[in-house]
Formats: structure tokens, C-alpha cells, sequence
């Protein structure tokens, strides 16, 4: 039989690739458009794709109904690690879904249309079928990391009222309550559990020592974690 590369040792080559070409960059630039990067050169995207279709092809060599998990080694090697190629980056597998409805870029991504014909291979690599509340969660607290205490861009604070309200959606654990984070009214990134909702706007002005929450979440949504 053909020799194949232990899909653990592609993960590793796919690691390195996505290193190389700079694109395994902490998110501390969030304002920029993902199209002001350098182009990833052609000879990176097709050994990136050939990758891919060499984790297709050891995806779909084993029956379902086995029970064996062929890019479980893979997986591991690769979680956090920027793997799944969209547009001009490279980004970690658990911050990519098959279907989503909102533009929540740069931190959550959609699959890209020309590599949904391997859905089943990206899934079995830690790509999400649709984004749930801890990956919101997480996500504004990717957000409150990168911005280090600093105030928000103003299109940052969009992105987490977006987050926000996305992660509203679900029934949260304790443990994500706890760990969520949003925007004051000073753009920025606090614990939730220590904000205020801004109801009479005509008093908060003379409140002292209390967060309000951004104008950008609404109150249900506030209320929500």
C-alpha cells in the first residue's frame, strides 16, 4: 500500500506553515482589515491545500461506523493553533463555523465557500457546525486580552455588543457567566458581573465608582449572563 504521512506530522508541517508566512499574529490589531495583509505566496496555499486534501482523504478512509477517529491525533496537535486558511490568514479550527449568521471577524469566522466541500474533514479538525455561547464568550474575552485595559476602537465596541448579543442567545453556564466580559461606557473590556445598565442617563452623570454598561449592549442583553 501507498505510504501515507501520520496526519500528527501534517499537522505539525501545517503548524509551521501558517507560522511562517506571519500569519500566527496575536489579535492586537483589531481594527485592521484582514485585507491590508500580505498576501499568503501561491506555493504556501497549495501546500496548505494539499494538506488539507491528505486529511480529507484519511477522514474518509475510515467508516463511521468504526469508531475510529483518524485525525484525532491531528486535532490535538492543532487546537488554538492557527490551521484553517481564511482569506489572507490563518486562524485556530475552534474559531471557525460551518454556518453562521453574523460577521463576528476578526475573531469568529465562516467557513470559506471553496472549503466546504471538506466540511466533514474540518469538522473532525475542531471546526464548530455553528458557534455556541462559550465560543462567544470566549471571544469577548479574546477581545478585553488584545485590548489590555486600553479603550476600544469604536467598531471593536460594535464587535462585542455583536458578541453580546449573540451569546445571549444560550443558556450559559456559570462558569461563562462568570467569565464574560463587555464593554463600559468607556469603551473598556470589564467583567459584566461588575457593570451597571444605564437606565436614567440624566443621573449616571453624577454617579461615581460605578461601570456602566456601553450603550452598544442593550439591556436585555446585559441582563442576559
Amino acid at each position: 500500500p501507498r505510504f501515507r504521512t501520520p496526519p500528527e506530522v501534517l499537522a505539525v508541517q501545517l503548524k509551521e506553515l501558517a507560522v511562517m508566512h506571519g500569519q500566527a499574529v496575536p489579535l492586537n490589531a483589531l481594527h485592521e482589515s484582514t485585507t491590508e495583509r500580505p498576501e499568503i505566496p501561491d506555493v504556501a496555499k497549495n501546500a496548505v491545500r494539499e494538506i488539507y486534501r491528505r486529511f480529507a482523504e484519511l477522514e474518509a478512509a475510515e467508516a463511521p461506523e468504526s469508531g475510529h477517529r483518524p485525525l484525532h491525533a491531528a486535532r490535538h496537535t492543532l487546537r488554538g493553533a492557527p490551521c484553517v486558511l481564511v482569506g489572507r490568514e490563518f486562524v485556530a479550527a475552534e474559531q471557525v463555523a460551518v454556518t453562521t449568521d453574523v460577521d463576528c471577524s476578526p475573531l469568529l469566522h465562516a467557513l470559506p465557500e471553496d472549503l466546504l466541500a471538506d466540511e466533514t474533514m474540518f469538522r473532525a479538525l475542531g471546526v464548530r457546525a455553528e458557534f455556541d455561547g462559550a465560543d462567544y464568550v470566549l471571544a469577548l474575552s479574546r477581545l478585553a486580552v488584545a485590548a489590555g485595559g486600553a479603550e476600544l476602537e469604536e467598531d471593536q465596541v460594535s464587535l462585542a455588543g455583536k458578541l453580546a448579543k449573540e451569546a445571549a442567545q444560550f443558556e450559559l453556564t456559570q462558569e461563562a457567566k462568570r467569565g464574560m466580559f463587555l464593554p463600559n461606557s468607556s469603551k473598556k473590556m470589564v467583567r459584566a458581573e461588575d457593570l451597571v445598565y444605564d437606565d436614567a442617563p440624566w443621573l449616571s452623570s453624577s454617579m461615581n465608582n460605578v461601570q456602566f454598561l456601553s450603550a452598544e449592549v442593550s439591556n436585555e442583553v446585559g441582563a442576559a449572563p
